[in-house]
C-alpha cells in the first residue's frame, strides 16, 4: 500500500533545498538596476562686470566761487555818499551806481551825490543820464565848478560842443584855478578846430598848479596846428616829461619838421587826436555842508574818439 504523505514531504524537502542553496558556478542574477536622478543642467554663470571706462582727462574738480558778499544799505545820505565815492575810486562802477543812486533817493536836493553819480554814469557809458544827473547837480549847486565841469564832460560825450562850451566856460569862471577845466575846454575847442581859442584855453590849463602831461600834449597840438612848431616842440617835450607817452611821439613826429602847412595853405590830416587823462585824479568834493567853494579838482573827458 502506497504511503502518499511520505512521498509529498520528500518533494517539499527537496524543493525547500534547491531553494536554499546557490551553485557557485550558477551566474549571479542580475541586480536591481537603482533609479538616477537626473542631472540638473548648470546655470550659466553671468557675465564679468566690465571696469569702468577711465576718462582720458578726468575733470578737475574747482571749489565753488565764494559767494560775493551782500550789498549793505547805507542807512544815511553821508554813508551812502562816501560808499559811492570809495567804490568810485576803487574802480568799482557798479557798487558806486548802487551807493550814490541811494545817495540821491536819501537826499534828492544832495548835490555833491549827484556829481558822484553823473561821473560813474559816464565810466559806464550812459551818457544820457549823465547829462540828466550832471545838470541836476549845477541846478543843486550852481557856485560848484566840479559841477558844471562834469556837466560839460558829460555834453562833450554826447558830442553836444556847444553846450560843453558853456559848461566849461561857466566852470573856470567860477574857479580860475580849476586846471581840467581849462584843459577840457582847449580839448572841446580842438575837436571843434577852433585853434586859437584851444591855445588861449590850454594855455591856462598848463599854469596852474595841477598841470599834467597829456595838457601839455593838447598844447602842443594845438600850436602845431597853427604851425607854431617851435612851441609845439616846447609843449611836446614838456609833456614827454610829465609821462606822457603821446607827447613823446609828437615830440619825435616833429624832429626837423619846418612847416606842417602843404601848398595851397592845406593843413595835414593825420596829426594824432588830442589826449585825454589817463589816471583820474582823486577828489574830495565837500560832503557837507551842500554850499560852499568847491575843491577845484577833476579829470577831463574821455571822448568817445580816444
Amino acid at each position: 500500500m502506497t504511503v502518499f504523505p511520505n512521498r509529498v514531504l520528500i518533494v517539499a524537502l527537496a524543493a525547500l533545498w534547491a531553494g536554499g542553496c546557490s551553485d557557485p558556478s550558477a551566474p549571479a542574477p542580475a541586480p536591481a538596476k537603482a533609479k538616477l536622478a537626473p542631472t540638473p543642467t548648470p546655470k550659466p554663470a553671468p557675465p564679468p562686470t566690465p571696469p569702468a571706462p577711465v576718462a582720458a582727462n578726468p575733470p578737475v574738480e574747482r571749489p565753488a566761487p565764494p559767494t560775493p558778499p551782500a550789498v549793505v544799505t547805507p542807512g544815511s545820505y553821508r554813508e551812502a555818499l562816501a560808499a559811492g565815492k570809495k567804490a568810485r575810486l576803487a574802480g568799482d562802477a557798479e557798487l558806486a551806481r548802487t551807493m550814490l543812486e541811494a545817495a540821491v533817493k536819501l537826499d534828492p536836493t544832495g548835490g555833491d551825490a549827484h556829481v558822484e553819480l553823473a561821473r560813474v554814469y559816464l565810466t559806464l557809458g550812459d551818457r544820457a543820464r549823465a547829462a540828466k544827473t550832471a545838470k541836476r547837480a549845477t541846478w543843486l549847486r550852481p557856485e560848484s565848478s566840479v559841477a558844471w565841469n562834469t556837466l560839460g564832460r558829460a555834453e562833450l560825450a554826447r558830442h553836444a560842443y556847444p553846450q560843453a562850451v558853456a559848461a566849461f566856460e561857466q566852470a573856470v569862471e567860477l574857479a580860475p584855478a580849476n586846471a581840467y577845466a581849462w584843459n577840457n575846454l582847449g580839448l572841446t575847442y580842438l575837436l571843434t578846430e577852433k585853434w586859437d581859442e584851444a591855445v588861449a584855453a590850454l594855455e591856462n590849463a598848463i599854469g596852474q598848479d595841477e598841470v599834467t602831461g597829456y595838457m601839455w600834449n593838447n598844447l602842443g597840438l594845438a600850436y602845431e596846428q597853427l604851425d607854431r612848431l617851435d612851441d609845439a616842440r616846447m609843449a611836446f617835450e614838456q609833456g614827454a616829461a610829465l609821462g606822457s607817452a603821446a607827447a613823446a611821439s609828437s615830440r619825435e613826429r616833429l624832429e626837423g619838421l619846418v612847416t606842417i602847412v602843404r601848398r595851397g595853405g592845406a593843413r595835414p590830416t593825420d596829426v594824432p587826436a588830442p589826449e585825454a587823462p589817463v589816471d583820474v585824479p582823486a577828489i574830495e568834493a565837500p560832503a557837507a555842508p551842500q554850499s560852499g567853494a568847491d575843491v577845484p579838482r577833476d579829470a577831463g573827458p574821455v571822448h568817445p574818439t580816444i
